[in-house]
């Protein structure tokens, strides 16, 4: 056994928490159940051949008459593309991947019929047997890079080329469902077919670096290579794969997190959680297995833990205390920003239709990575805190993120009030769906949240078992002789119902098992009880370390844990009157009325990532005024008597409150936020006495956030080199590069480095001006401004503004916009391009807009 003084504060490195294995894991809450059902069916509609059509065309193998799924999966060819277009920007391979790991996840847990299992054993295996042909056949035409798996050349690698962006992010998630299929996969024979391929396309990754060792293979998302990589080590204990996996850890950036240093500000945030990932499947890799433990330097033993477990444990406290929104998910146009920011970045980045702006915060595939990151933190240390974020978000983000009707996912989960939440589509005729798919990150990721719906529900460790999440479902484990069933219903009823059984009635318990219930930090701990037969236990019993352990000797044991719910609000960190309210473990959120707006309407923003259209009616329902003799705070000081909750516990509607006590907004109704899916909605609610000067001041700020609104056509305020500037169709110089100063991004060059973007104008419009944001930090600087291929002034960055940042503003002249309808950019269109001079490197570009007329 393997022990050190870090772990010794938790627990002993042989003695992890396990996951409960889902095939012993039953879910019997109806919700789960529906959810579950939603996704087999999807995974079902999609044909193998089709999934596989860019990997054989890659490597020159036949393809027939099959399309590619298009979206994000679309190739460089438009023959092979669904709408017969070429792609501009594309990330292909990346839902394969997810899809094979949704497969696996599928086939092990135990939703899916017999019959349907069958059917997505066999998928699984035509596509894996698939990708391992693609793979031989590549490296026969390509010995160079016998072992690559070809979603696209291996010349794309590592920054990409032809509009694929991201190669190794892409990679990452194939990687993942083949090592996925290796450890769980339904068949010995397609677990060693997968682990062939995933060990040879590791093997190509070391060769593929030794051949470039002077290229940067991190300076591009990369996805989490890393974790994938030590996966494959743990499993194969090879110490080349172990080399190849520490290839993508990112160390002066997990050196910084392991000091404690905030450097999330300005950080695109889906690429940054899969890193730390990765740093702890280090750290948990080495340490439960002694054999691989001792085959590391002492240094590198050391730096498991004040490296590795310390930059992730850092990095998860940082975001939750600073960073996440009361759903329990973060980030606003896919970055973190400033600390402690929630409501203005939720709530000052422009509402116009289309682009990243109010309409981008929680991106959905955030609180995936987030949740495998605190399932790993949890189950080294044991933490209640872990487990109780873990709910949290699988409560409020996850299970908000599916559309009950269609199975479908959705990408931001806007928190400024006045938004719907947007589902994709299918693409592939489920339902009679004719739409053409666009297969996002969140859709890949979403496939994989309701396919392993069951997997945190309990953890185990040897005799103990964990209680993760209080829904309806059964666990079963054999070697005990035990069967624990659980009966929840929260916080619609406080009680959960909990038996310990013997799985076999004519035996009796293995052993003594011990089950161990969170303390939900929701609660009041003064009204919880633990109740079996006539014993009660009670807060006076409760332990420092938030779990009530029971021993259960034999049974049957009946328990019934009552956990009554309390409601609370919650407000922003920068706006004590930005509040959501919280019942129990359940974010509460409101239908707003308008009849002006519909619900699910969409604009686009970064590459085909639709993204919900702002209800400025609806938005206006969400100002709460309190009734004369409060103000904000004393309304809220007396929550129970303003959010009153109407339904009865014990009747099958859904849990409901109303708000009183109010001048503007009485009467409005409180659902489940997560039960919201064709409404307008405010999870956050903006509270101000009338007449007062935050009244006026929030009238002024709703003003000209409607004035910003109608006064921009287009704007680009994310400098990402990934989807919010491909949104954008980006092009750059080989000298351009992109970064973050002050927690905004940016885009620079060389002194003769150039970018460019595609930005709307509006020809209707008397005038058309050209808003260009930099920052005095760089006064002097100088480039010259160019549309439509035309130089229309040279900009020097001014050294006045004392704020720093400011706009500088250009007029575009009339045969530059007459140029707008005369290509084939896209209606109304022009491409802005920033040249450097040839004397300085070029200032730093942290924003851009089209305007139809300067703010006053």
């Amino acid at each position: 056994m393997v022990t050190n003084t870090l772990l010794s504060r938790y627990r002993t490195p042989d003695h992890y928490l396990q996951g409960a294995d889902m095939a012993r894991v039953t879910v019997t809450d109806p919700g789960l159940q529906h959810a579950a059902k939603l996704e087999i069916a999807y995974l079902l509609s999609f044909d193998p051949a089709r999934l596989l059509v860019e990997f054989r065309a890659t490597a020159g193998l036949p393809t027939g008459d099959a399309k590619n799924y298009g979206g994000w999966e679309n190739g460089p060819a438009a023959d092979r593309n669904p709408d017969g277009t070429t792609s501009p920007t594309r990330f292909t391979g990346h839902f394969v991947g997810h899809y094979l790991s949704a497969l696996n996840e599928a086939c092990t847990a135990t939703t899916a019929t017999p019959e349907e299992k069958k059917a997505l054993t066999a998928k699984l295996t035509t596509l894996v047997d698939g990708l391992a042909a693609a793979q031989t056949a590549y490296g026969q035409a390509h010995p160079e890079s016998a072992g690559f798996i070809p979603a696209f050349p291996a010349a794309a690698l590592p920054d990409g080329a032809d509009g694929l962006l991201v190669p190794f992010y892409n990679l990452h998630k194939i990687l993942q469902g083949l090592v996925d299929t290796a450890t769980m996969g339904p068949t010995e024979t397609i677990r060693a077919t997968a682990l062939t391929a995933a060990s040879r396309f590791a093997d190509f990754i070391n060769a593929w670096h030794e051949a470039h060792a002077a290229v940067d293979m991190l300076k591009t998302e990369y996805g989490g290579m890393n974790a994938a990589l030590y996966e494959l080590f743990a499993f194969t204990g090879d110490d080349q794969h172990a080399a190849t996996a520490h290839l993508f850890d990112e160390v002066p950036l997990f050196a910084r997190l392991a000091d404690n240093e905030d450097v999330l500000p300005g950080l695109h945030a889906n690429t940054t959680i899969p890193k730390l990932i990765g740093a702890l499947t280090r750290y948990v890799v080495y340490t439960e297995n002694p054999l691989y433990y001792f085959r590391l330097s002492n240094k590198d033993q050391l730096a498991l833990d004040i490296l590795y477990r310390q930059a992730a444990e850092n990095f998860w406290q940082m975001v939750i205390d600073h960073h996440t929104y009361v759903i329990g998910d973060n980030s606003q146009s896919e970055h973190f920003h400033s600390p402690d920011a929630l409501w203005q970045d939720a709530t000052t980045n422009g509402t116009e239709d289309g682009g990243y702006n109010d309409n981008s915060t929680c991106e959905t595939c955030n609180a995936h990575n987030m949740l495998k990151l605190t399932r790993l933190l949890f189950q080294v240390t044991g933490d209640a805190r872990y487990s109780e974020y873990y709910e949290h978000t699988f409560r409020n983000t996850i299970l908000a993120s599916q559309d009950p009707d269609t199975g479908m996912t959705t990408y931001f989960q806007p928190m400024q009030a006045g938004y719907s939440r947007v589902f994709g589509v299918p693409g592939t005729g489920l339902n009679g769906s004719t739409a053409q798919g666009e297969y996002w990150c969140c859709q890949g990721t979403g496939i994989e949240n309701f396919a392993k719906l069951s997997d945190s529900l309990y953890f185990i460790d040897d005799h103990d078992v964990y209680l993760n999440m209080f829904f309806s479902s059964t666990l079963i484990l054999p070697e005990l002789n035990a069967k624990i069933t659980q009966t929840a219903d929260l916080p619609k009823q406080a009680a959960v119902h909990i038996t310990i059984d013997r799985l076999n009635p004519s035996q009796p318990l293995a052993s003594s098992l011990r089950l161990h219930l969170r303390i939900p930090a929701w609660a009041n701990p003064d009204l919880i009880s633990l109740t079996a037969g006539d014993f009660t236990r009670t807060a006076e019993d409760k332990p420092a370390d938030d779990w009530i352990t029971t021993t259960v000797n034999d049974g049957p044991l009946d328990l019934l844990y009552t956990i009554p719910a309390v409601l609370r609000a919650v407000a922003s960190p920068d706006n004590p009157n930005w509040v959501a309210f919280q019942f129990g473990p359940t974010i509460l959120a409101g239908a707003l009325p308008t009849d002006q707006d519909t619900p699910g309407d969409y604009a686009y923003g970064g590459v085909k990532v639709r993204v919900a259209k702002f209800s400025q009616t609806a938005h206006a329902e969400s100002l709460l005024v309190p009734k004369d003799g409060f103000t904000p705070k004393t309304w809220l000081s007396v929550l129970d008597d303003h959010v009153i909750r109407v339904d009865d516990p014990d009747d099958d509607q859904p849990l409901t409150f109303k708000l009183r006590g109010l001048a503007q907004g009485n009467g409005l109704t409180l659902h489940p936020y997560a039960e919201l899916n064709r409404n307008f909605y405010a999870v956050y609610w903006t509270l101000a006495q009338a007449n007062s000067d935050a009244y006026r001041l929030i009238q002024k700020q709703a003003a000209a956030a409607a004035a910003d609104a109608r006064r921009t056509i287009d704007r680009l305020l994310l400098f990402d080199n990934n989807n919010a500037e491909a949104g954008k169709h980006y092009a750059v110089s080989a000298d351009a590069t992109v970064g973050n100063y002050a927690g905004h991004t940016y885009r620079t060059a060389g002194s003769n480095g150039w970018f460019s973007y595609n930005l709307q104008v509006d020809p209707d419009s008397a005038v058309n001006y050209l808003a260009l944001q930099f920052n005095t930090a760089d006064a002097g600087q100088r480039a010259v401004i160019a549309v439509g291929g035309a130089s229309i002034d040279t900009v020097t960055v001014s050294a006045e503004p004392a704020n720093g940042f400011y706009w500088a503003y250009l007029t575009l002249p009339d045969d530059v916009l007459a140029l707008a309808d005369a290509t084939n950019l896209g209606p109304h269109t022009v491409t802005v391009q920033l040249n450097g001079t040839g004397e300085t490197t070029m200032p730093r570009l942290f924003g851009i807009k089209t305007l139809r007329e300067k703010p006053i």
